[in-house]
């Protein structure tokens, strides 16, 4: 399954050209200066608030807003990455963002953008493999598929392209995905196993919180979740409580020192309250629209696009990734108690109540300031609160629902696997099914465009069917002792 995985999130690594991800020309140039001037950027002496990254890299998203143009604008890039001209778009410049992603990733630099990128993706999506890798091995049996389910139906066409990126949302994603399910667990877990998930929980909190300021957020409000849900154990084991606090303190202390607190706290898109609608009126429009910021990362509604907003997918991509979303978190409502009904509803709320303030704030409508992948993390979290059971966590399909959702799901993937390659190598106004023909732009090296496509379509279906297909949701061999369960409140006496 980790190869699938890996197989897939490289496939997408490749698929985007550098300067691609959602604000690149930001994030690059945050990289290249992640530890002031060095061999790698210069400073302009007197002005902090401008550095000098290289030309290469703050230039590198020449072809974005335009669908129809290729990356065959970067061809003309010099090999070396001499610090370039004075830029003021940067991490440096107010401390927007932690500085954890930056510093990490800035060790990875190499003498050339593109295989300074690849280098960065290549290690994004090891951490993401490795992290789940380690959590689904140490999780009981039961509740395995809370690790990586949730993460993979809700990862086409937008976390595939944002997890195997140089954008900081790859550690939030990968961060809000894993630390509740691991600290969840530890409640059941015992020596080596419990040890292991609560470090992958305070890893997975470092990487949320140390990535970006909302992704600290997700972390305090993931924790609070479970301790919540699992009040009845936390007195009987103080060494979880503890080290929750500990995940609390770390990502209280990156929140309160990123720039991005001030924006989360009174809003900071751009927008001017004064001069718009009255701030009710201005929620209840955004409530009507609000459906197109949850599922937009599944490439449906109008925001369903990836990139710089500018590589649209074609409409059977967001149908497919929201009707099996959709099945597994309505398949796993059929069984509902208390602790879940609970963690659903106060997700839920945050994922209408954190973007209705967010924009209020600012005095915006959905579709400007605020896109799905701030919200993708809380999905991903609803997804796997959906999925809690008293006996093994999931929508526990039949074969036939099963088969269905394993081919939806794929075709969708394939599709915007394939559609965002064309973007990058020849531009959306080329069309075929080969994506060789007539290419403009690729990174070189043995594997094709089309080759990239076919191997990471084969491995994302491999992946999906191991993940979804029946035997993967059977009621473990060894199921854990009834008295904790009861003590728990995940079960009756009465059973």
């Amino acid at each position: 399954m980790s190869a699938m995985a890996l197989v897939t999130l490289l496939a997408w690594a490749l698929a985007a050209a550098p300067g691609s991800a959602p604000d690149d020309n930001y994030h690059l140039s945050s990289i290249w200066c992640a530890t002031g001037a060095d061999e790698h950027c210069g400073d302009v002496p007197g002005d902090p608030t401008r550095m000098r990254p290289p030309n290469q890299v703050s230039g590198a998203s020449c072809f974005s807003q335009d669908s129809d143009k290729s990356a065959a604008c970067q061809n003309d890039f010099a090999t070396d990455l001499e610090p370039g001209g004075a830029y003021q778009v940067g991490n440096w410049n107010g401390g927007q963002y932690p500085p954890l992603f930056y510093d990490t990733m800035h060790l990875f630099i190499t003498g050339h953008l593109y295989s300074s990128v690849l280098l960065m993706r290549v290690v994004n999506s090891l951490i993401l493999v490795g992290l789940l890798g380690l959590l689904v091995a140490n999780m009981p049996r039961r509740l395995r598929p809370l690790a990586v389910v949730p993460i993979v139906v809700t990862a086409v066409p937008l976390g595939l392209s944002l997890m195997s990126s140089t954008n900081p949302s790859s550690w939030t994603i990968a961060g809000a995905a894993a630390l509740w399910p691991a600290l969840y667990a530890s409640f059941e877990a015992r020596g080596r196993q419990r040890l292991m998930l609560l470090a992958v929980f305070l890893l997975a909190v470092l990487l949320a919180s140390g990535s970006r300021g909302d992704g600290a957020l997700f972390s305090i409000v993931g924790i609070g979740l479970v301790m919540i849900v699992r009040f009845r154990r936390l007195l009987a084991n103080p060494v979880v409580l503890g080290v929750a606090l500990v995940g609390v303190a770390v990502a209280g202390a990156f929140f309160l020192t990123s720039g991005q607190s001030t924006v989360v706290s009174s809003g900071g898109f751009g927008g001017t309250p004064e001069k718009v609608l009255p701030w009710h009126q201005v929620a209840i429009s955004n409530l009507q629209a609000l459906p197109n910021l949850w599922v937009g990362s599944l490439g449906f509604g109008f925001m369903g696009s990836a990139g710089w907003l500018d590589t649209p997918f074609p409409a059977l991509v967001g149908f497919s990734s929201t009707v099996v979303w959709a099945a597994v978190v309505f398949t796993s409502w059929r069984e509902m108690f208390l602790e879940k009904v609970f963690a659903v509803s106060s997700i839920g709320a945050a994922m209408v109540v954190y973007p209705i303030v967010m924009l209020g704030l600012s005095g915006l409508f959905v579709g400007t300031g605020f896109q799905p992948r701030y919200l993708l993390p809380l999905l991903i979290v609803f997804t796997g609160v959906s999925m809690l059971s008293r006996g093994v966590a999931g929508p526990r399909f039949a074969m036939f629902q099963s088969v269905i959702a394993v081919g939806a799901l794929s075709v969708a993937q394939a599709i915007s696997l394939h559609t965002q390659i064309r973007r990058y190598v020849t531009g959306l106004d080329v069309g075929g099914l080969d994506l060789d023909r007539a290419s403009e732009w690729w990174w070189g090296g043995p594997l094709t465009a089309t080759t990239t496509w076919l191997l990471g379509s084969l491995a994302f279906t491999v992946l999906a069917w191991f993940l979804l297909r029946p035997a993967a949701f059977a009621v473990p061999e060894e199921p854990m002792e009834e008295a904790a369960l009861v003590r728990d409140g995940t079960l009756t006496a009465a059973r």
